[in-house]
């Protein structure tokens, strides 16, 4: 089995991943945390052009001022895509090739 694939992210009020949700208590979208997955996929896994978001946990506000980790890691079913920092996990995602 793969190893985990690991890609760090800054998240800044300036990176344009809060604009607009919300003004005055900025958070990143989940639809953010899915295009920050997507990509990686696209970047990291070889052979596989497109991928379908099967399941989508978004457990914890995700607010500017930290830096997180995007977790790769297969699954039976795809690849697992997890969101997390120390204090815990943010996203927890399944993708699968698209058919």
């Amino acid at each position: 089995m793969a190893e985990v694939i690991t890609e760090r992210i800054e998240v800044t009020e300036t990176n344009g991943c809060c604009e607009g949700h919300f003004p005055g208590y900025p958070l990143v979208p989940a639809a953010v945390q899915v295009q920050w997955a997507l990509a990686a996929l696209e970047r990291q896994i070889k052979g596989a052009e497109s991928w379908e978001l099967r399941q989508g946990k978004f457990l914890r506000e995700l607010k500017p001022g930290r830096t997180v980790e995007l977790n790769l890691r297969p699954d039976k079913r795809g690849w697992r895509a997890q969101v997390v920092d120390a204090e815990g996990v943010y996203a927890d995602m399944l993708w699968v090739p698209h058919e």
